[in-house]
């Protein structure tokens, strides 16, 4: 597994790279750099070291993965993110989650055209009476939910 630590070790993997650093990245809100993936048909979106609140639409084929110091995700996404009928694989990775209020995760499918959704490396706290994770899925998905051993 590759560690990013920082936007400048993403250049030239994506064109999609978020940093709250000004000349940094690509894009200065994940879901800025989600919407262009999605409108370029899928992608990796980078994410570099910072907290970020905002409240996501996911789509297929777009993972996100976040920079990360060594055995720590250094990437913190505070918010309600939702898929709705997605096509492909959505992914996370060496991602801090948190959600204060609501559900951080809300993935509702009838489509049999939706596939999985990866979560690996990944820290997810919700927070009173908040929900970690809503699936409604009535149609073939997966979760994966995996903790990788740094090599």
């Amino acid at each position: 597994m590759t560690k990013y630590t920082n936007a400048n070790n993403f250049s030239g993997l994506s064109p999609f790279i978020v940093s709250s650093t000004a000349g940094q990245g690509s894009y200065s809100t994940i879901q800025a750099a989600i919407n262009a993936a999605n409108a370029a048909g899928g992608g990796t979106v980078y994410i570099d070291v910072g907290t970020y609140t905002e409240n996501l639409t996911l789509y297929g084929n777009i993972s996100l993965i976040g920079a990360m110091a060594p055995g720590q995700a250094t990437v913190t996404i505070i918010g309600n993110h939702t898929a709705t009928n997605w096509v492909g694989v959505i992914g996370f990775e060496n991602i801090y989650m948190r959600v204060d209020s609501g559900t951080l995760l809300t993935f509702t499918t009838n489509s049999a055209s939706s596939d999985n959704i990866n979560i690996t490396n990944c820290y997810i706290r919700a927070r009173a009476t908040a929900k970690a994770l809503a699936l409604t899925v009535t149609a073939p998905a997966a979760l994966s939910l995996t903790k990788q051993h740094p090599t």
